[in-house]
């Protein structure tokens, strides 16, 4: 072989050398570019998820129950007073336009499930009128009090209930499709708290004025 033809093999594995680096760097380029794309992503995704999670209001209900009775007119009310507190990082508006508490006597047991007689409700007023709504911010906390009629002894169930905001509505449907339950289009986020008292015959009877906690 002579020196020229030795000069062109070389020359041929040299090219063959640089594509075969060419091709293998263009790989390496294209899976870093789409590892890198993929891990930005999910980087992203996960960001999202922590400010969904970190931007939250989320409001905890307590509700106590003490029995009144008014002896002008014969009659024994109930007050619930109900404690909001804002657990969250987020304003949440509190639709008191639309929150009531509930109230049914228990009748019986039926096949493990409480019967109660018709809810009666109850709205949240002031000395301006029925209210509106609420705003509670971060760490802050509010009570509010509930007149409740009592028409005889018994023991009663007592619900709050009242219409979250917007936001945390959306909020929920979107945590709900994440994992994979169906929300309807007309659900909303709801606070609520319940709780079971006993309005015993013995205190209709004796017609006590003063306020006792159950």
């Amino acid at each position: 072989m002579t020196t020229t033809e030795l000069q062109s093999v070389a020359q041929l594995l040299q090219a063959f050398g640089i594509s075969v680096a060419a091709l293998v760097g263009g790989a390496w380029t294209l899976y870093r570019y789409w590892s890198l794309r993929e891990l930005e992503e999910a980087k992203t995704k996960i960001e999202q998820l922590k400010q969904s999670t970190r931007q939250r209001g989320t409001v905890d209900i307590g509700l106590t129950a003490r029995f009144v009775h008014d002896s002008a007119q014969n009659a024994a009310y109930l007050v619930a007073t109900v404690d909001c507190s804002n657990v969250g990082n987020r304003p949440e508006v509190l639709r008191w336009e639309h929150g009531r508490v509930w109230s049914a006597k228990f009748l019986q047991m039926q096949d493990g499930f409480p019967i109660y007689t018709d809810w009666l409700q109850s709205a949240l007023v002031d000395n301006k009128g029925p209210v509106l709504a609420s705003v509670l911010s971060p760490g802050e906390s509010q009570s509010c009090e509930f007149l409740v009629p009592i028409p005889e002894p018994g023991i009663y169930a007592v619900v709050v209930t009242v219409p979250g905001s917007s936001e945390e509505t959306d909020d929920a449907i979107e945590a709900s499709k994440r994992v994979g339950l169906t929300v309807p289009l007309s659900g909303q986020v709801v606070w609520s708290a319940m709780k079971l008292v006993a309005y015993p015959a013995s205190r209709s009877e004796k017609g006590q004025r003063e306020v006792e906690e159950c």
